[in-house]
């Protein structure tokens, strides 16, 4: 189906559903240490995902401001999707 844009129009397909968890509740300030707090709601999460089939496809997105040394966020992005990763 087209539009007066003549661009084709696609409707987004959506199964699932979405979930989000706020760093600053999993994470100390520039730690990649999770929170006792933070555990539970990763622990929560991880629950809801193992009532989906096996095979399912999830999107995790991780996201830090761009105040600070590069290599140094850099790092703590990858050292804190380890831990979520291990968790």
């Amino acid at each position: 189906m087209e539009d007066e844009d003549g661009c084709p129009e696609y409707e987004a397909e959506v199964i699932g559903e979405k979930y989000i968890l706020m760093g600053d509740d999993i994470f100390g300030s520039n730690s990649a240490m999770i929170k006792v707090e933070g555990k539970k709601q990763v622990d929560e999460l991880v629950s809801k995902m193992e009532k989906y089939p096996e095979g399912s496809k999830w999107r995790i997105e991780g996201h830090m401001d761009s105040n600070g040394n590069k290599r140094f966020l850099r790092n703590l992005s990858l050292e804190r999707a380890k831990q979520c990763w291990n968790t």
